[in-house]
């Protein structure tokens, strides 16, 4: 996007969020954030796709600080975590077998 059409939503006034999961690939110009034209705004963004991480996702969040205490009893109530590592084809295969009852 623009940072003319940028600055137009951050001219708005409500908190803008944004999705910024792509922030980084960009191949042509510079790529811009949300937040250089506001700090009213909540910023999602990720490693997976900008550090060829697929299958990972590891997200983060940016928020201003008034958000961040209902955003921590938001989380709270959800449960992520990131995927095992895997060492190879027989992954959890041991685990499975020292659970099986008999």
């Amino acid at each position: 996007m623009s940072p003319e059409r940028i600055q137009a939503v951050a001219d708005l006034g409500p908190v803008v969020v944004s999705d910024e999961i792509y922030h980084g690939l960009v191949y042509e110009g510079k790529e811009h954030s949300i937040l250089e034209f506001t700090a009213n705004a909540l910023v999602i963004n990720g490693f997976s796709k900008l550090y060829a991480m697929t299958g990972w996702r590891l997200g983060y969040l940016i928020v201003p600080s008034e958000f961040v205490r209902p955003l921590q009893k938001m989380h709270q109530n959800f449960s992520f975590q990131p995927m095992r590592l895997c060492s190879g084809p027989d992954c959890g295969f041991e685990e499975a077998v020292r659970m099986w009852p008999g």
